[in-house]
C-alpha cells in the first residue's frame, strides 16, 4: 500500500508477454491496483519513455476529470499528482511536498464518449520532505 496524504493505492509494474505498445496501463478512478505492464520486448530507451507516458496519461485523466468538476487548477494538479505512481511512492518515503508544474497542454481525446479536450501534455513534478 502507498500512500499520500489520505489518499492511498497500489500501485505495480509489471515485465509482461510481447505486445505492439511498450507499455499500458489499467488506471481507472477508484480501482486499485493500478497496473503498467512492459512489454518483455522492450528496450531500456522504451521502457523509460513508455512508462513516462503511462504515468502522464494518468495524470492527464484525473486532471480532466477534476476540471470538469468545477475544481480550481492547481487544486486539480495536485490531486492528478497524487494519483500517479511517481507521487504514491515518494509519498511512502515521506516526501510531502509536491510541486506541480503545466509546462504545456495539447489536444487529446478522452472519455466516452471520446471527446476533444485541452489537457496537460508535458508535467514537470517535483517531490520534496515536509518541513
Amino acid at each position: 500500500m502507498i500512500r499520500h496524504g489520505a489518499q492511498q493505492i497500489k500501485a505495480h509494474v509489471v515485465i509482461g508477454e510481447p505486445m505492439p505498445q511498450v507499455a499500458t496501463h489499467d488506471y481507472k478512478p477508484g480501482r486499485e491496483p493500478v497496473t503498467i505492464r512492459i512489454s518483455k520486448e522492450a528496450n531500456l530507451r522504451d521502457i523509460t519513455r513508455a512508462t513516462a507516458h503511462e504515468v502522464a496519461e494518468i495524470f492527464q485523466r484525473k486532471y480532466v476529470e477534476e476540471i470538469e468538476k468545477g475544481v480550481a487548477p492547481k487544486i486539480a494538479e495536485q490531486r492528478a499528482a497524487a494519483e500517479t505512481p511517481y507521487v504514491k511512492a515518494r509519498g511512502k518515503l515521506g516526501y510531502t511536498d509536491i510541486e506541480v508544474k503545466i509546462v504545456s497542454t495539447s489536444m487529446v481525446m478522452m472519455g466516452i464518449p471520446p471527446r476533444r479536450v485541452v489537457a496537460p501534455s508535458t508535467i514537470q513534478v517535483t517531490a520534496r520532505k515536509g518541513t
